[in-house]
């Protein structure tokens, strides 16, 4: 029997015995056990049994790093990804509606992910395709320091296809994303200089969007297998922080746009293509387990609400505020639910006392003093104050790897004129989060400040490649105006 068969008897079992009405509760509401299971790189907090939590660990990992061996450049990016894992899609209905396999949040240094297993085990065949593709972005912020939109989201969904070799010890890539070659197939595919357009505007809505994406993944596709020392050439420029488009031109010096295109549509036509095999090492995977309490799985779904798509976020804000307040029910000590109640609070003045009240209460709690003096320098700035320098001081030795807590002592640093700290620290935030708009865009006043001004121009430059798909017109126009702020008003060598 196939595993999809195995998978169709074992949901149609599941079904008549009930657990379609499965819910993601506490063992205080009559939930199953939950336990968080760390490895290296993932900190996964689920409602399955031990074995099979301790397998999905595992099954990450190797994913992850069959990712990693598809780019030249040498990365392994420090950190964990948060995952929360749940036992059956019927849980994960509940906050992320009907239509979603799995669902994603990025803030500005953490990526979060949220999955259904199939009740028994987790394999990273059955990974949702929308956590291949964002998982393929954050890996891929490490390798390539500039993406232009296109060659992100088509590179991206070029790797949704890989997979593991049954011996794990190869993995391909390359097959064609059936859903996206029938796209360009019956609509079209979209020129490229459409494409390098797509950085600047807004998306568009319905069929056009589809055709974007659609004609991103086919531009790459082809690109790899037509032209696959002159796409060499430029993916080592992007890992090199190149302006895209200069490094597009002089990769394909001599080919002149219009023949690339022709080519493109015959091989939309012909559909050739090969596949590419890598050799595979995989590490040993070493876990770390332990039980969740009641409360920290209330503050679990809380997340869950918060990341849920399909809903408002005033129906997000809602359902985590209940479990939020079930949580402090349980443990009012509870430092997640505090810090998540915390940030709910839109207003930063009325935000100030709810993170000083728990520092207090948790004076080790690395996020809590990060959130605390985030809160400070908005409401006070970056100031000679006692209170904000010791926030950020004590964000940045508690969690020494929180990119965000490092930007913010490289401007306090910055804001004390020590020119060789607050770049050390700065560097070091961006190392963590290359993909962070925040980190980057303070980097980029830090290098300004210092007149390190062709530096300051790229980085702000890659403020706009890393930028939410989501964003504004208007958001990406004020951000494009901070570059030729710096062009103006940058002087070299700084102070």
């Amino acid at each position: 029997m196939s595993l999809s068969q195995r998978l169709l008897v074992l949901a149609a079992v599941l079904a008549a015995s009930g657990c379609a009405t499965l819910r993601a509760e506490c063992p205080v509401h009559e939930g199953p056990e939950w336990r968080e299971v760390e490895s290296e790189h993932f900190r996964i907090q689920t409602d399955l049994g031990p074995e099979a939590a301790r397998g999905a660990a595992d099954e990450l990992e190797r994913y992850r790093r069959a990712l990693m061996s598809t780019f030249s450049s040498v990365i392994d990016p420090p950190g964990q990804v948060q995952v929360i894992l749940l036992r059956h899609r019927s849980e994960l209905r509940e906050f992320a509606g009907d239509d979603y396999a799995g669902v994603t949040s990025r803030d500005n240094t953490r990526l979060r992910l949220a999955m259904s297993s199939n009740a028994s085990h987790f394999e990273a065949d059955a990974f949702p395709t929308v956590l291949r593709h964002e998982l393929a972005h954050y890996l891929m912020s490490y390798a390539f320091l500039r993406q232009p939109r296109w060659f992100a989201e088509g590179m991206a969904k070029y790797l949704e296809t890989l997979e593991v070799a049954p011996d794990a010890k190869s993995v391909q890539y390359g097959k064609p994303s059936r859903d996206d070659y029938e796209v360009v197939s019956v609509l079209g595919l979209r020129p490229l200089e459409e494409l390098w357009a797509w950085d600047t505007e807004a998306d568009p809505t319905g069929v056009a969007l589809s055709m974007r994406y659609a004609s991103s993944w086919l531009w790459v596709h082809f690109l790899m297998n037509v032209h696959p020392q002159q796409f060499e050439r430029f993916m080592r420029a992007l890992s090199n922080a190149q302006e895209p488009r200069r490094a597009f031109t002089e990769a394909f010096a001599g080919v002149e746009v219009a023949t690339l295109e022709e080519e493109a549509r015959r091989y939309v036509r012909e559909g050739r293509y090969s596949l590419i095999i890598r050799p595979l090492t995989l590490k040993r995977v070493d876990v770390r387990e332990r039980s969740l309490e009641p409360a920290e799985i209330h503050a679990a779904r809380a997340t869950l609400s918060l990341m849920g798509f399909g809903k408002s976020w005033s129906e997000r804000k809602a359902a985590a505020t209940i479990d939020l307040a079930k949580a402090l029910e349980l443990d009012p000590r509870n430092a997640t639910a505090r810090l998540l109640r915390a940030s709910l609070v839109e207003e930063p003045s009325e935000r100030l006392p709810l993170l000083r009240e728990l520092v207090q209460v948790h004076p080790a709690h690395g996020e809590a003093w990060t959130e605390l003096a985030e809160t400070l320098i908005v409401t006070s700035g970056i100031s000679p104050s006692n209170e904000v320098e010791n926030a950020v001081r004590r964000a940045a030795e508690l969690a020494p790897h929180d990119a965000t807590a490092l930007g913010l002592l490289a401007l306090v640093e910055l804001s004390q004129r020590h020119k060789n700290e607050a770049l050390t620290y700065s560097n070091r935030a961006v190392r963590l989060a290359p993909w962070s708009p925040q980190v980057l865009h303070a980097h980029a006043s830090v290098l300004a400040t210092l007149g390190y001004c062709a530096e300051a121009i790229t980085t702000q430059e890659r403020v706009l490649d890393v930028l939410d798909e989501h964003a504004g017109a208007d958001v990406r126009a004020e951000l494009a105006g901070h570059v030729e702020l710096i062009r103006k008003q940058c002087r070299p060598g700084g102070w």
